[in-house]
């Protein structure tokens, strides 16, 4: 852009989408033009790691640049941010920056303190999640402005806002269902509601399961109504690929095939309590689903990166597309995310296009982490890295290795009561200890801290972790950075979670 050598900071989430479905993968998603050819202008790092195996944590260190034991915001410690503590967002506004976040997840919201330092704010309502209907709405339920903080609008569970009157006593009777449990029928009865609605209401447009479509439109008219000699600071969040997956007639060749998508059962919580187990079928048929959510944001991330073309900024935009962790279907008999530190869940994809196209086209194959994203983008406008104590700007993995070895976590269960009540507390307890996993060369080790153990894997003959090579040499770096993030992560008794926040967690689909 003319007159300002300050660049555009875009990042783009995609939500629970896990690195080996995404183009560069080993099993990619087919049906994805646009970003194959995208990757022509971006830098692929193809080690990439999620910190946390969940959704807060991960966005947590996304925007500081730390580990979730130093900004303390986890399961251990506390489900909001430490206002003390810097972040892209405060950091870009003392540089002049037009910063907004838009949000699909919830969670991304002033109420956890995961938008400090926006000057506005919009995030999506649990009922998005079910409700697939309202592809024409281009306005987000919730939203915050520094100008109008008093505008915010309060997406609770028994406040369902931004849905229309008529709708909002039916969302108050179904809450408890969608909340609480997961029928064996819901999943086709919320299938059969969002087509016949959808029928009803747009008759004449194809049935879409795009979830916050508000998102992009609301993103171009923004970016339309900045300066353009101002820099911008966008953050956005599509949670398409998060579960639960419903099924587009457009993809399954006739009625028998929609039903026996649109029944499968995706109960998550009795997976955990163990009194449901899927069968190997049923991962395989839930996992085609999501990756036919991967293909639609093929198309939502091309409207993204099409407003930034049209406004002019895009070679002159720092732009990262990554995702908060990844999904497992079946992978360790597991389902979805949280709890577990399994390849599936921690690696992500993580692309970047840097300012005038530098470095167009590389693949670079060190570590990575999501913790890095903050100093990278420091690091493009010119402002000092030294405040990160264990993160490091990307552009030096172009050069040489990680100093450090990269570390993920998982730091147990959400909602203790949901769980409990189905199992009892022992099982509870097993999956409530935090998992530390830290990776460096080929080697991963991971450590259940609780039970003090040590597994250890070589990813390049080993990719799938079925081979636990104990205390076989080669790992002892590994360990020690696991002990100490383990240790740090119990180091204080996690605070109770408020009922406001519990009721969140589980209407996100959390238990």
């Amino acid at each position: 852009m003319t007159g300002r050598t300050t660049p555009n900071v875009v990042i783009v989430v995609l939500d629970c989408v896990r690195a080996s479905d995404f183009p560069d993968g080993r099993a990619p998603v087919e049906d994805t033009p646009f970003l194959r050819t995208l990757q022509r202008e971006m830098v692929t790092y193809s080690r990439a790691v999620a910190p946390s195996a969940w959704t807060i944590p991960s966005h947590a260190s996304l925007f500081s640049g730390l580990y979730p034991w130093e900004h303390g915001m986890h399961l251990k410690g506390n489900l909001h941010f430490d206002a003390s503590l810097p972040t892209l967002g405060t950091m870009l506004e003392r540089e002049g920056y037009a910063s907004y976040s838009l949000s699909a997840n919830g969670f991304i919201s002033p109420e956890f303190g995961l938008t400090n330092g926006f000057q506005q704010a919009a995030w999506g309502a649990w009922w998005e999640r079910f409700a697939r209907v309202f592809s024409s709405w281009d306005h987000p339920p919730c939203t915050w402005s520094e100008a109008a903080p008093s505008a915010t609008t309060d997406s609770r569970p028994n406040d369902p806002s931004g849905l229309p009157p008529a709708f909002q006593l039916v969302s108050r009777v179904v809450h408890p269902f969608v909340q609480d449990r997961d029928p064996f029928w819901m999943p086709l009865a919320i299938n059969t509601l969002n087509r016949t609605v959808s029928g009803v209401i747009r008759p004449s447009e194809p049935y879409s399961l795009h979830l916050s479509p508000w998102i992009e439109s609301t993103f171009s008219g923004w970016l339309a109504r900045q300066p353009g000699s101002s820099p911008v600071f966008g953050f956005l969040n599509f949670l398409d690929a998060h579960e639960p997956y419903f099924t587009d007639p457009r993809r399954v060749t006739g009625p028998l095939e929609w039903w026996r998508y649109a029944a499968l059962r995706m109960d998550k919580t009795r997976a955990l309590a163990g009194t449901w187990r899927p069968s190997a079928r049923e991962y395989r048929m839930i996992h085609r689903l999501y990756r036919d959510m991967i293909a639609q944001l093929d198309r939502r991330v091309a409207r993204v990166v099409r407003s930034l073309k049209e406004s002019g900024r895009w070679d002159d935009t720092l732009f990262i597309l990554t995702s908060d962790h990844g999904q497992a279907f079946g992978e360790h008999d597991f389902l979805f995310h949280g709890y577990r530190v399994w390849e599936p869940v921690l690696r992500v994809p993580l692309w970047v296009h840097y300012p005038a196209g530098a470095d167009a086209g590389m693949r670079v194959n060190e570590w990575a982490s999501l913790v890095d994203v903050a100093p990278t983008v420091m690091e493009a406008i010119g402002q000092s890295v030294n405040g990160f104590p264990s993160s490091y700007p990307l552009t030096a993995l172009h050069r040489a290795p990680r100093p450090a070895p990269v570390v993920g976590i998982a730091d147990g269960v959400h909602v203790r009561q949901v769980l409990e009540s189905l199992c009892g507390p022992e099982r509870v307890r097993f999956w409530d200890g935090p998992m530390v996993a830290t990776y460096h060369g080929d080697r991963k080790v991971i450590r259940d801290v609780w039970a003090d153990r040590d597994s250890q894997f070589d990813l390049a003959e080993d990719p799938d972790e079925l081979h636990d090579l104990g205390a076989q040499a080669g790992g002892e770096e590994l360990r020690a950075v696991a002990l100490e993030a383990g240790r740090r992560l119990v180091a204080q008794p996690a605070p109770t979670q408020s009922p406001d926040v519990e009721n969140r967690l589980r209407s996100w689909g959390y238990c």
